[in-house]
């Protein structure tokens, strides 16, 4: 018997449990009827053991089960620290009666077999609009899409400077399988973990495979974020200020049987447990990174109903815990072409479950396109939405760019759109925010089961244009979602309503980072602007409370701090306004001096040029000006902002 990996951990339940295959934990006088089906045949099977991980038991669940899973003497693989105190399961590869024995255990909730997925087969934003929205200053930034797929190419120009983070869940099982992170183990964390451009992605694979066998996430990646940056491909992806996650959880199967004859060998499939495993680590660096949505352009299987007990429990829990913290799962709802049936896991509740429509570009404008319901995309009263996904031209391994489709393609176009959204209506709660997604998306009405349906087709620009803009609600008073500023400078920033009276007293409590900000956090009234060296001092000064405050508006406002430079505590911050970086002291230093009141967006400062236009440009420069323009604008905030 074999116990494979601890690392197949997904998400804290809560106390209450539901047994995988839709028996509740009260069976447990019948070890047999915890456990899933297909598994009482001759052999050993790779299974997902789902455990109690109430408070009082996990730790007792965890130690009794791997004692009988062990018996054999195996080695046990231990988690990452990152995603360790979110297991709820372990992944055994075991015979029918010893999982019998494994059931027996009251710790133990459920046992089903450990699927495997395959990967679901940019001129397609004017289609959606978001063309429009970025024309308005909003593009994602402030946000992070996580894509779980087979990597990224990380030097690729469409998604160069942008890349967060970076994880890998590769499970393996026996000798038909190979590990694709590139360190050869079954997990790595960190960036250059889910590098699409190993030996394991790209070597010894099919003629037909030109982009390597791990392109699908590179693709995926592009479409939800890509940023324009030669004229190979002419726009941008839907999001292309948004940062990307990348998570890595596909492993390389070099066995004709499960790759479907030796033409497509070898190929990629992902096991649940490696899904379950990558979604856990995006709870886990949600709030880090303000990840505004997680992508799955993978599945398999036909489901017409809600799939939330069985095969779905576990990956319920990972949703609703992801919800939670105001992160919409996003999957593609399958290529088979069902009608009123979806794939898993787009059966989930609680998920945002997108098909594929056509489209049909008429050269050289690239303007013409058509709704059509894209032939292999599942369809029916389970979809969210529609968008794009036949033919999609993105981002592929080796720095290049090419045409896929599916509804693979079309997921990641509502991915980005959540990113957008985060900004616009400075974080949203998912559901509000599909509700307005859907209200003002195009309809497209077919035939589905007997009857007429309608989906909306994904439509920014409708949104935009009626601005039926969903309650701004953070996902907990201890982390909100801030918004970035617009780039159109002459737009009033998400902190503009509060006006510049408006007043912020200190608490008095001790100086230090944990001291918070006043329940009530509003701009000061100041009259006199301070430079970078005068605000080291009141940092330093012990107005803990007053400085924490401050540094929150500078957070919604901008698109450097504290993304980018981390300056979100007094003490940071504080390094930053006595660091050796120019432009980075100087617009921490215009940014608390609008904090404070001396400033709104539309002040002028010098001449014709306000507050907002000054550091929209010296924040463009920081991200990619030549050194001339840097200096320059660090100059102008020193001389007309800071004075």
């Amino acid at each position: 018997m074999r116990l494979r990996s601890l690392a197949a951990g997904a998400i804290a339940l809560a106390a209450t449990t539901v047994a995988l295959a839709g028996v509740p934990a009260s069976a447990a006088a019948d070890p047999a009827a915890k456990i899933g089906p297909g598994l009482n045949t001759p052999g050993q099977h790779r299974v997902v053991i789902e455990l109690n991980t109430s408070s009082a038991s996990a730790d007792a669940a965890k130690t009794e089960v791997k004692a009988e899973a062990l018996s054999g003497g195996e080695d046990i693989v231990k988690p990452p620290t990152q995603v360790a105190d979110r297991t709820n399961f372990l992944v055994a590869t075991e015979t029918y009666d010893n999982l019998v024995k494994i059931a027996e255990s009251a710790n133990v909730v459920g046992i089903r077999k450990d699927k495997l997925n395959s990967p679901s087969l940019v001129r397609s934003i004017p289609i959606i609009g978001a063309d429009k929205a970025h024309a308005a200053g909003v593009d994602g930034t402030g946000s992070s899409v996580a894509i779980l797929d087979t990597g990224i190419d990380e030097d690729h120009p469409f998604l160069a400077g942008r890349i967060a983070d970076e994880a890998c869940f590769s499970a393996i099982d026996d000798e038909g399988t190979e590990s694709l992170c590139p360190s050869g183990a079954p997990f790595q964390i960190g960036l250059g973990s889910a590098n699409a451009e190993t030996d394991k992605c790209m070597k010894n694979v099919q003629p037909a495979d030109k982009f390597g066998i791990c392109d699908h996430g590179t693709h995926v990646a592009g479409i939800a974020a890509g940023k324009k940056a030669d004229d190979k491909l002419p726009a941008n992806g839907v999001a292309p200020g948004a940062k990307i996650v990348a998570v890595q959880v596909f492993t390389r199967f070099n066995r004709t049987d499960y790759c479907g004859g030796a033409a497509s060998t070898p190929c990629v499939l992902a096991y649940d447990s490696s899904i379950l495993t990558g979604m856990a680590y995006v709870s886990a660096v949600a709030e880090k990174y303000r990840v505004a949505a997680v992508n799955l352009s993978l599945g398999g299987g036909k489901y017409d109903t809600y799939c939330d007990e069985g095969d779905g429990a576990d990956f319920k829990k990972a949703v609703d815990k992801l919800l939670g913290q105001n992160v919409a799962t996003v999957v593609a709802a399958g290529n088979e072409g069902f009608d009123a049936s979806v794939s898993w896991p787009a059966c989930v509740s609680g998920v945002v479950t997108v098909g594929s429509t056509d489209v049909a570009y008429k050269a050289p404008t690239w303007e013409t396109f058509t709704d059509d319901v894209s032939s292999f995309s599942n369809r029916g009263v389970m979809l969210d939405l529609f968008a794009p996904g036949w033919p999609i031209f993105s981002s592929v391994p080796t720095n290049a760019y090419a045409g896929f489709g599916g509804t693979s393609m079309a997921a990641p176009h509502v991915t980005g759109a959540f990113a957008v959204m985060a900004q616009k209506t400075n974080g949203g709660k998912v559901p509000t925010v599909l509700a307005a997604l859907k209200r003002t998306g195009k309809p497209i009405t077919y035939a589905s089961a007997g009857k007429q349906v309608t989906t909306p087709r994904l439509d920014l620009a409708s949104f935009f244009a009626a601005q039926p803009t969903p309650t701004a609600t953070p996902t907990s008073s201890a982390s909100p979602t801030p918004s970035a500023a617009p780039n159109d400078p002459t737009k009033s920033l998400p902190i503009a309503e509060v006006e510049s009276g408006d007043t912020v007293k200190s608490t008095g409590g001790p100086s230090g980072d944990d001291n918070p900000a006043p329940a009530t956090c509003k701009r000061g009234s100041g009259k006199n602007s301070l430079n970078a060296a005068k605000w080291a001092a009141q940092v330093k000064s012990g107005k803990a409370a007053t400085i924490k405050c401050y540094l929150s508006i500078v957070d919604k406002g901008s698109k450097v701090f504290s993304e980018v430079t981390g300056a979100n505590t007094a003490a940071k911050a504080y390094k930053v306004l006595k660091g050796k970086n120019a432009l980075d002291r100087e617009l921490l230093a215009a940014w608390l001096n609008y904090a404070h009141g001396v400033y709104n967006t539309s002040s002028k400062v010098h001449g014709s040029t306000t507050f907002a236009k000054a550091v929209a440009t010296a924040e463009k420069y920081r991200s990619g000006g030549t050194a001339a323009q840097v200096k320059k604008a660090t100059a102008f905030l020193a001389a007309y902002v800071n004075k």
